[in-house]
């Protein structure tokens, strides 16, 4: 497969690294001379230097015989003129444009076809998404949730408070009733994909499988119990993904006037108490009319006396959403000294959120990596339902469906032979989800979610839905 990327920021760069680990053919548009020089001393592809939307240039990269162009500039309008020159000029089956400007996401320029754009990815959407996820199943750490299952997978930090530090893995099971998998350990800056002798140490950040209610269980035990969020404060409320929070909370999206979204508001305000804080003062004007069921406050968190002066110590959450990365880190982690059971905080890259999390972050979320998730959905095969990625891209989990042509069919998964550092974690089949074991029997048109090294994604899709590759 054949991709060229415009734009070789962060987005660019993280998306051209993930997918020359997976042998793809990989080619970056990038205007600034610099940063292709630097693109080029750091990736093994093909640097242009030049602007993504000259015919000229995407002429010189190959555009004609790409499989697939991605423009992921920091300007919308250069994202979706270039995707436009692209469909007409050339023959690529898919063009994806990120577009951050919700006119035109949400307008008629976005939709399929229009300008030549097949996807339009909006970075804030994305991210809010993954916020709101984890916040439905109690902030209690990132979630990593799947289409055709139940079954998720959410991180567990140990510290040194945790009170099974040193218990091995095979005995948790007896303490707990749930059903549950311990997948992945990443353990001093290394993963490994554990066996029940394995024993919880800490510092270990602990990827684990199950339902949601499973997962409160396992959360309980390891000293994290789940409780009720009633009262939250939203930190950086007037911006995009602030505004997405907030009408989560509120059950009303701005704008709606329905019966059925006034009673939904109704009802959240009796159960949610939410203080958004905004230190620009229209942005303070504008929330304070869409959201009246939320106490707007026009202050800057970085005043240390606001906590005290609002009383923010006796709320159940804090999220951090401001476009200060640094501000938010800080602003939860006061949140954690002064009480406040659970956080969340919004960064730009994977290596902050890592940070976060062993600060002690419950739900540190990645812009950047939102991002990314998002667009290698789009690209790739139709069997692939979803995707997400870990460890710095060099971990990948896979939703796919199970073709009828697959060799895999009709075994059971002790007799499969898979990649190594490969591990099947969930099964579903006909509407069931299991967590399998070596005793399960696989059928045509069932969905697994699959964690493999990157490198053999290519192996594994071809493994079990031949007839897509």
């Amino acid at each position: 497969m054949k991709v060229v990327i415009v734009g070789g920021g962060a987005v660019g760069f993280q998306l051209a690294q993930q997918l020359i680990r997976e042998n793809r053919d990989v080619v970056i548009i990038e205007r600034d001379p610099e940063q292709a020089r630097m693109l080029g001393n750091r990736l093994d592809c093909m640097i242009v230097n030049g602007p993504g939307n000259n015919v000229d240039v995407l002429r010189e990269a190959g555009t004609g015989n790409a499989d697939c162009f991605i423009a992921v500039t920091t300007s919308d309008e250069v994202n979706m003129i270039a995707c436009a020159l692209v469909s007409s000029e050339f023959d690529v089956p898919r063009k994806i444009a990120r577009v951050r400007n919700i006119e035109y996401s949400g307008s008629r320029l976005a939709e399929a076809g229009v300008l030549g754009i097949d996807h339009v990815v909006n970075p804030e959407t994305e991210t809010a998404k993954e916020i709101i996820t984890s916040i439905e199943q109690g902030a209690l750490s990132d979630v990593i949730a799947f289409e055709a299952t139940d079954l998720q997978i959410q991180t567990l930090n140990v510290t040194a408070h945790t009170p099974v530090i040193g218990s091995r893995l095979r005995d948790l099971g007896q303490h707990i009733n749930a059903r549950f998998l311990i997948a992945l350990i990443v353990r001093d800056g290394t993963y490994i994909i554990p066996s029940g002798d394995n024993r919880v140490q800490e510092g270990d950040q602990i990827y684990v499988v199950a339902t949601a209610r499973d997962t409160e269980a396992v959360f309980a035990r390891f000293g994290k119990p789940r409780r009720a969020l009633n009262k939250v404060v939203l930190v950086g409320g007037g911006g995009k993904i602030g505004n997405r929070i907030a009408e989560h909370f509120l059950g009303v999206r701005s704008g709606s006037h329905s019966g059925y979204d006034r009673l939904k508001a109704a009802w959240r305000k009796r159960t949610v108490n939410l203080k958004i804080v905004e230190r620009d003062y229209q942005k303070c004007k504008e929330l304070a009319n869409r959201y009246k069921a939320a106490t707007t406050i026009h202050a800057d968190i970085a005043d240390e006396s606001l906590f005290e002066e609002e009383q923010f110590g006796e709320s159940d959450l804090v999220v951090a959403v401001t476009d200060n990365q640094e501000l938010n880190m800080v602003t939860a982690l006061y949140a954690r000294s002064v009480g406040i059971p659970r956080t969340v905080c919004l960064v730009n890259n994977s290596g902050y959120a890592d940070i976060a999390a062993r600060l002690g972050i419950d739900v540190p979320v990645s812009l950047k990596k939102s991002m990314v998730d998002a667009i290698l959905k789009i690209i790739r095969r139709g069997s692939v339902r979803n995707v997400r990625s870990l460890f710095d891209g060099q971990i990948e989990l896979l939703e796919l469906q199970i073709s009828s042509d697959s060799s895999m069919i009709g075994r059971p998964l002790q007799d499969v032979s898979l990649p190594a550092g490969t591990l099947i974690v969930s099964v579903t089949s006909q509407g069931t989800a299991i967590i399998p074991d070596g005793r399960t029997v696989l059928n045509a048109g069932d969905g697994i979610v699959v964690m493999l090294r990157q490198e053999h994604s290519d192996r594994v899709v071809e493994l079990f839905s031949p007839e897509q590759t």
